[in-house]
């Protein structure tokens, strides 16, 4: 049996920062993990009001 992981996307506040390095948490999920030449699996999801971990889930 393998591992799995979850990620799910996260809901900001109108405060938060879209130039902090964490808005593209999913780039660095799809970047980091695959370089690794692991199972990944991005998920792309979108919320309608509030901005997410730039649109991105990841089940591992």
């Amino acid at each position: 049996m393998k591992p799995v992981l979850v990620f799910n996307s996260v809901n900001w506040s109108e405060a938060y920062d879209s130039t902090d390095p964490l808005w593209s948490v999913g780039d660095w999920f799809r970047n980091g993990w695959n370089g690794n030449e692991r199972p990944l699996d991005i998920r792309h999801v979108k919320d309608e009001d509030y901005p997410n971990l730039d649109g991105y889930s990841g089940l591992i």
